[in-house]
């Protein structure tokens, strides 16, 4: 606590008027009661900080609790989507393994055609 009457004393002793100390302890108060804070004032702050420390801890766990929720949710969709592609890819895979079987035995038959033309070409040239 500030002593202003010890201060004016010490201003009376300095060679200021009664005036003057008054004037100066007035405006020294004024600037301490403005700008210091009491006990009162930083219990305060104290408790207000305290509440807002609790507050964001349940912000942070809400937000937690949500980040993981939203990320298994993701989790699952993509392997949902990645699970359908796979179907999708091995359907098509085998659309494409059939399709090549028909064009291999259209090969395969039109080889044998020729090889038989052919073949009868020849007999007819060399044994006819």
């Amino acid at each position: 606590m500030f002593d202003t009457l010890a201060y004016a004393s010490k201003l009376k002793e300095a060679g200021f008027t009664e005036r003057q100390a008054k004037a100066q302890v007035e405006a020294l108060v004024a600037v301490v009661n403005e700008n210091l804070a009491t006990k009162e004032d930083i219990e305060l702050i104290r408790r207000e900080m305290k509440e807002l420390d609790g507050s964001l801890q349940r912000e942070m766990k809400e937000l937690s609790t949500s980040l993981r929720r939203e990320m298994k949710e993701l989790s699952t969709s993509l392997r949902r989507e990645m699970k359908e592609l796979s179907t999708s890819l091995q359907r098509e895979m085998k659309e494409m393994e059939l399709k090549f079987e028909g064009q291999f035995s259209l090969i395969k038959w039109m080889l044998g055609v020729t090889i038989a033309t052919t073949l009868s070409i020849f007999l007819k040239t060399f044994f006819a």
